[in-house]
Formats: structure tokens, C-alpha cells, sequence
């Protein structure tokens, strides 16, 4: 069912980190991109993250109702009031976000 991580078990609720260095459990809202290497179309959809496994992996069902497994470093977190405002897309669901932007260190 989980893909790359078949007959692994999901780990507790623990937060863990994502390739935006945001930590992230299971009910964080996310997006993944569906690459072309993948045999995608290159978008970024959002979701949910369902579970989380040992050694860096994820399970994210996305607004579309597909759920996509794979590597923590893959998955970046919604930022902004809400996920429509994020996408910029006023309600609609299942469809591309704008692609992530990278975590950098503030401060003055």
C-alpha cells in the first residue's frame, strides 16, 4: 500500500524534519512535487501528511485523493493563514501548487 515503504511499519506521532528543515507529524498540511522523472507533469500538489517511518520516509495523501509515499527530503510544508492562500488558488482543491520555497536563516 505504502510503496517504497511496504511491510514497514509507521512510526510513532513524533515530529520529524522535512527537506524545508520545518518539522512536520502526521496532520501536517504539505506539497510534493510529481516529477518528471516520476512520469509526472513537474506541478507540486498539496496534502497530508498519513504517516510517518523509520529512516526519513513519508506518506502523504494529497487534496486529489492520491497518496504518494517517498523520502522526507521531497516533502515541504504549507506556509501562510491557509493552504488556498499558500496556493493561491481561493478554495479550489487537488490541483498544482507553486513550487516550494527554500528555507533560509533570518535575523538581523
Amino acid at each position: 500500500l505504502f510503496g517504497l515503504y511496504r511491510g514497514s511499519q509507521p512510526s510513532s506521532t513524533a515530529p520529524a524534519v522535512c527537506a524545508d528543515g520545518e518539522l512536520v507529524q502526521v496532520g501536517s498540511r504539505v506539497q510534493t512535487e510529481w516529477t518528471v522523472e516520476e512520469g509526472g507533469d513537474g506541478q507540486w500538489y498539496a496534502g497530508t501528511v498519513v504517516a510517518l517511518y523509520p529512516g526519513g520516509g513519508a506518506a502523504v495523501e494529497h487534496d486529489d485523493g492520491e497518496l504518494w509515499t517517498g523520502s522526507l527530503s521531497s516533502v515541504y510544508t504549507l506556509r501562510g493563514e491557509s493552504d488556498d492562500e499558500e496556493r493561491g488558488l481561493g478554495g479550489l482543491r487537488g490541483l498544482p501548487v507553486a513550487a516550494p520555497v527554500a528555507a533560509h536563516g533570518g535575523g538581523a
